[in-house]
């Protein structure tokens, strides 16, 4: 579940990155007159860019993810017991330790003091700091309200524009499951501060970084979303109705398909209601969730639900000369089993379709169909089914 949530923070740094080194170098179209640059110094120009983006701040960058991982996965795993535990600050105790950091060495306070919520290590670009897990009793527990004073020192730097360029570190990968600073220089200016801005804030700037940002936003929200599962319905029998925190309740088809999960469940089955990935292969959850497609025509795609480990695809009746067919057609691209609504054809009628596309090499292992008052009635099934 962490992971999922640090991917999600990589993924909306990398996009504000990316649209800033963009911006910056749109700007090096024009010289400081408003002439087009010649060639050769805009290539100049974009070099040095290159250089500082993509050299100079990208190692720092990755010293700090793989650090603040670290730190975010130790502190998921620290006691919450504060009477026998408490957490101490260390250093790497080397005489590239910086002088402000190695001034909060041997810090030992309660993992729930409100230091280790701006303090928790890591505290700067290529910092080498870790909080680990100590006996209470065995080191003196430190003075909270000084220790904040050392690590305010040691989190304060003065630019020239009279800015605290550190004030940034200020935060607990751990707690905020972030991997990098939620106030982080390549956020626009004006919109929050930090990776998450309201509607109402965005649409009262009319700024292209915002709304790019935003778009960022959305598209992680979107991919990177943590697969969180939970129960809606149960029966006596064991058989339960799940669903996840993806599935959009909004969709046209989502309360048939929630008629076909009860249908199943009402027999003793666990069954899931499984969410649409627009784009299935850069979604973090897709393997997770639809594992038991590998090796199959369908892994890549997304069926509506599934009974137990076996998958199904829901098609709804569109009316129209070839209703029954197009659902077959639609349907068939996503799964073997299907669901298809009631559009008035006869059990024989669709079963004849059945034998008619298996003669034609389709893969088809079972059918039912929903009827209008939601209940499922069964047309067929493979005996030898192909997945």
């Amino acid at each position: 579940m962490l992971k999922s949530y640090l991917d999600q923070d990589a993924f909306v740094f990398s996009g504000l990155k990316t649209h800033k080194q963009l911006t910056n170098a749109r700007a090096l179209l024009k010289d400081e007159n408003g002439n087009i640059r010649p060639w050769h110094q805009f290539e100049q120009e974009i070099t040095k860019i290159n250089r500082a983006y993509n050299t100079n701040y990208l190692e720092a960058e990755y010293q700090f993810a793989i650090h603040s991982a670290q730190s975010a996965d130790r502190w998921s795993d620290l006691s919450e017991n504060t009477d026998k535990y408490l957490l101490q600050y260390r250093t790497a105790q080397d005489e590239r330790v910086r002088e402000n950091h190695q001034a909060l060495a041997g810090t030992t306070l309660p993992k729930d003091d409100p230091f280790w919520d701006s303090y928790y290590p890591p505290n700067g670009w290529r910092c080498r700091c870790v909080a680990v897990e100590v006996l209470s009793g065995k080191y003196p527990t430190s003075n909270s309200t000084e220790s904040i004073a050392k690590g305010e020192t040691a989190t304060t730097s003065i630019s020239k524009s009279g800015s605290n360029k550190l004030s940034m570190f200020r935060f607990n990968p751990g707690k905020e499951k972030k991997l990098f600073p939620p106030k982080n220089s390549f956020v626009p200016k004006g919109c929050g501060g930090t990776l998450n801005i309201t509607d109402s804030v965005f649409l009262a700037l009319d700024d292209e970084a915002c709304r790019a940002k935003k778009l960022i936003e959305e598209h992680a929200d979107k991919h990177h979303t943590p697969y969180e599962r939970k129960s809606l319905k149960t029966f006596e029998n064991g058989g339960v109705i799940v669903s996840s925190n993806l599935v959009d309740t909004e969709k046209n088809d989502y309360k048939k398909v929630f008629a076909c999960c009860k249908h199943f469940a009402s027999q003793g089955n666990v069954t899931e209601i499984l969410p649409h990935l627009s784009v299935p292969f850069k979604d973090n959850n897709y393997k997770a969730i639809f594992k038991g497609l590998e090796g199959t025509p369908y892994f890549g795609k997304c069926p509506d639900f599934r009974v137990g480990n076996i998958f199904y695809e829901h098609e709804g009746f569109i009316s129209g000369k070839r209703s029954l067919s197009n659902m077959f057609n639609r349907g068939l691209k996503q799964c073997n089993r299907l669901i298809i609504d009631d559009d008035g054809s006869s059990i024989n009628h669709i079963k004849k379709i059945i034998r008619a596309r298996i003669n034609e090499n389709q893969i088809i292992d079972e059918v039912w169909v929903l009827k209008k008052d939601n209940s499922l009635e069964f047309v067929f099934k493979n005996e030898n089914p192909t997945y």
